[in-house]
């Protein structure tokens, strides 16, 4: 998997949440997949 550095900024009601994640050697799925199914988790 490719290293790379990604941040997302997510509205939840009023706040908004500024996330800056880098990406794991390691990692088996890319990292905007498993950080929109965080935010979809923990949403609902």
């Amino acid at each position: 998997m490719e290293n790379q550095n990604s941040s997302y900024s997510v509205q939840i009601g009023k706040t908004t949440f500024i996330v800056c994640v880098k990406q794991s050697e390691t990692a088996k799925k890319p990292i905007e997949k498993m950080f929109k199914d965080m935010c979809r988790h923990e949403v609902t």
